[in-house]
């Protein structure tokens, strides 16, 4: 259920018919630019929540209140490719299911009944088969599960601990061993490639550690301190949360490659469940009197309003450019998504660095630097004459980490590039090119059996930092 009790809110501007399943259009209420399609219509007795979606999938929970008092709570799924209604992918009048997350082709949920606590169980769309990987016995059950790529992470419970552990899926097993076991309370457990993040709270209030898959290694903190970080997400490199000091929540994102941690809001307000896809952060954030959908964009440093208005937005997630979430705007909560408008790639590239427009010459080369000790290559190549070469310096990790301006290339004896290229030193570009060869009159030219050598040098002080250098001709 939503973490807020909001109540009766006015309606707001979207169409309702009478049938169930909407797959309506309309234009956003929303700072960020893009379209809302309302999957469901929630009612007294019906309302859906909790939804998730990858790619094109979108999935929730329905719960239904029942004549004779109770609920009973199924999976659905809506295929934003195919439209048509959605499917009940349990159906069990019987027993409860709670939709918890999905990736790809597989959905993974709490399954319980009259005689199970809470197993875990991963249904696969291709197949149509559901599989139960962790089974409740009368002593222990499971929750909170969370699926990305071969991984399923969920909560083990005996009434007393409640630890994490976890499920290969591509081998069809679970764990060798639990990722944690001890008396501290974890909660909330993500997945992400070879990354465990989770709730701690063996200090006594909510601390985010990691856990990496391959290395059986313990677990490590990645934010701790007096106030509550509560409600990770991971999706590569990065790592988001929810930090409360004071009463007052506030987003922050860590970087795993770079080891560098950074506060992505400012505004006081109550924050929930960060969502993170990409370079992409959703939540929900009731600055404005009560619950929108916001987002921040980790690589352009910006943050956007993607859902406002009456009621409540709120329990949002994020696949690529679509959003799903809740909303309680017309009295009962029901599901929609918002598809963000992206207009097409700039290419980051200059020219010598651009595929499309030269061919690479030799083997790339990659200098790393984590000392203050320079870092230094040298290679040559035979040009051909009439044609132009450029060097391209791809600067730091694709996620926008380990830039340098301190670096200096050269060309025979010639200086090529040196620290004012990489202007401004605070953020330097991610590529850095400059004609080294050319034969139109500008610079240098090649010469029929002659070999050009080049160098570089990675030096400095900053933190760890790494080039990637690559000779190119035009084509």
């Amino acid at each position: 259920m939503s973490p807020y009790n909001p109540g009766m809110r006015s309606a707001r501007c979207v169409l309702v018919v009478g049938s169930l399943w909407l797959g309506l259009t309309s234009d956003a209420s929303a700072h960020l630019d893009g379209t809302i399609t309302q999957l469901t219509t929630g009612t007294a007795t019906d309302t859906q929540t909790t939804p998730a979606i990858t790619g094109t999938n979108v999935v929730w929970t329905d719960s239904i209140s029942l004549a004779g008092g109770g609920t009973n709570s199924d999976i659905y799924l809506y295929d934003l490719s195919a439209g048509g209604a959605p499917r009940n992918l349990t159906n069990t009048p019987d027993q409860q299911e709670f939709l918890d997350d999905v990736d790809g082709t597989n959905i993974v949920y709490t399954h319980t009944s009259a005689t199970d606590l809470g197993d875990i169980v991963v249904y696969d769309l291709n197949t149509g088969t559901p599989t139960t990987i962790a089974g409740a016995d009368t002593k222990t059950h499971f929750e909170q599960p969370a699926i990305r790529g071969r991984y399923v992470v969920y909560i083990r419970s005996n009434g007393q601990f409640d630890d994490v552990d976890g499920y290969d899926n591509a081998l069809g097993s679970p764990f060798a061993r639990p990722v944690t076991n001890d008396a501290a309370i974890q909660a909330r457990p993500r997945v992400s490639g070879d990354y465990i993040v989770y709730e701690d709270y063996g200090s006594g209030n909510a601390d985010i550690y990691g856990y990496q898959i391959s290395a059986h290694a313990a677990p490590f903190p990645i934010a701790t301190g007096p106030s509550n970080q509560s409600e990770p997400d991971i999706d590569g490199n990065y790592v988001v949360w929810v930090d409360s000091a004071a009463g007052v929540d506030q987003i922050f994102a860590y970087d795993l490659t770079a080891q560098v941690t950074r506060q992505l809001t400012t505004v006081a307000s109550h924050k929930v469940q960060p969502r993170l896809s990409g370079t992409r952060v959703v939540w929900a954030d009731d600055r404005a009197g009560n619950l929108d959908i916001y987002t921040y964009d980790l690589v352009a440093n910006s943050e956007d309003v993607i859902v406002d208005g009456a009621g409540d937005q709120m329990l949002s997630a994020i696949s690529g450019s679509r959003v799903v979430y809740t909303s309680n705007a017309t009295g009962f909560e029901q599901v929609y998504v918002f598809a963000i408008n992206t207009p097409p790639p700039v290419s980051d590239k200059p020219f010598g660095c651009d595929p499309t427009k030269t061919d690479l010459v030799d083997t790339s080369v990659s200098l790393t630097r984590t000392t203050k000790t320079p870092v230094l290559a040298t290679r040559a190549f035979s040009p051909i004459v009439g044609k132009t070469y450029w060097v391209c310096i791809e600067n730091g990790a694709p996620s926008g980490a380990l830039r340098t301006s301190e670096f200096l290339f050269n060309v025979d004896t010639d200086v090529v590039l040196t620290p004012s290229d990489f202007k401004p030193a605070a953020n330097p570009p991610h590529y850095v090119s400059s004609s080294i060869l050319d034969d139109n009159g500008h610079g240098k030219k090649p010469l029929p059996g002659q070999k050009h050598s080049w160098s570089a040098a990675l030096y400095g002080s900053t933190p760890t930092a790494t080039v990637t250098i690559s000779i190119r001709t035009t084509k």
